[in-house]
């Protein structure tokens, strides 16, 4: 049994397998509390070709990110009983290292990510959010596809 679990979300179909994975555990008793994880990544400024620096976020953008975050993590929370103890986080950062810093912060047993999120773009040229977890973590992970 585990006692602490971290579902990484991203509103993604692999994620929400993530989130009923952890459903199927907690209903069959394997796991106790279940925290469920959304990183909004707010990219740096690019280097555009002529070597000026593009430092721009469009008015609401951030809004608009939470906004989204607070939709789909009350939908994950909707797919767990009401006796189900789960808690829901919003943090902002790079995803893989900002899970990582939570699941040492926080001393989770268990992670349950999906196999692929919604930035394939990001996925290219940094390798998966998963991909890290599975080789950085410091505790048990489960790749959902």
């Amino acid at each position: 049994m585990y006692e602490k679990a971290l579902v990484a979300v991203d509103g993604s179909k692999p994620s929400l397998k993530a989130v009923e994975t952890a459903r199927e555990l907690a209903r069959k008793g394997l796991l106790r509390n279940i925290t469920l994880a959304y990183v909004i990544h707010i990219p740096h400024p690019i280097d555009s070709v002529d070597g000026m620096v593009l430092d721009f976020i469009p008015p609401g953008y951030q809004k608009e990110l939470l906004g989204e975050a607070r939709k789909v993590m009350g939908q994950a929370r909707d797919l767990f009983p009401p006796d189900c103890t789960v808690e829901a986080v919003i943090e902002s950062g790079p995803p893989a290292e900002t899970i990582l810093h939570m699941i040492d912060k926080e001393r989770f047993d268990l992670v349950i990510v999906g196999h692929r999120g919604l930035n394939q773009l990001q996925r290219l040229f940094l390798g998966s959010v998963s991909n890290k977890i599975v080789n950085l973590a410091s505790c048990t992970v489960i790749v959902v596809k």
